[in-house]
């Protein structure tokens, strides 16, 4: 794995690149950064057995975050490239999926360092010929800073979101057989579409 930075406003201190602007700074910070990573799997790691999926897996991004004052905007492209070796004896299609997808977000501060208003969206897509498809989600939500840092917070949201049934598998289930999509985040499962309410108390230790 590896990322870097480039600022190109402000300073980027520790900290300064979370989400949401909760200094409400009046100077201005702009960084750009981009990010890299490869894994893979010979189908005989000590949680499955031999003859499981094997896989090589390459990922990158490209991101960037703007905060002036109570804005905050942050956004992300990613790409991934996934290869299954023994694509033939598991039904899937041959040579290298690639799946991609983004995410964008902005927040403006109704009180300082406490009440947010905050709106998000992202969508990632896949065209390989046996697990392509879609899903995007999108929607309006309320940040409670409790304790004025994102030590204690409240976090409430309304999200539109729509699965395609056909979506590749994460990241972090890549052995799947088959693969099947799934945000254990949100408990969302591919093929579902709706509108979700949903809000916690986040706890940073």
């Amino acid at each position: 794995v590896a990322k870097h930075d480039f600022t190109r406003l402000g300073e980027n201190e520790m900290g300064e690149y979370a989400e949401s602007n909760l200094k409400a700074s009046e100077d201005p910070l702009l960084v750009f950064g981009v990010s890299g990573a490869t894994d893979f799997s010979n189908g005989t790691n000590v949680n499955a057995a031999a003859g499981d999926p094997q896989w090589t897996c390459y990922t990158f991004g490209l991101d960037a975050t703007f905060k002036w004052s109570i804005f905050s905007v942050q956004a992300e492209y990613m790409g991934r490239w996934l290869g299954y070796h023994n694509a033939a004896a598991l039904g899937f299609s041959p040579g290298s999926q690639y799946a991609h997808g983004f995410y964008i977000q902005g927040g403006v501060f109704l009180v300082p360092s406490q009440f947010e208003l905050v709106a998000r969206a992202s969508a990632i897509y896949s065209d390989d010929p046996t697990f392509g498809g879609s899903g995007v989600e999108a929607g309006p939500g309320f940040n409670w800073y409790i304790s004025k840092s994102h030590k204690i917070k409240w976090q409430t949201y309304v999200v539109y979101f729509d699965i395609s049934d056909d979506l590749p598998n994460a990241s972090d289930s890549l052995g799947d057989d088959p693969p099947d999509f799934s945000s254990s985040g949100a408990k969302l499962q591919e093929g579902e579409q709706g509108i979700m309410l949903e809000t916690q108390i986040q706890l940073e230790f």
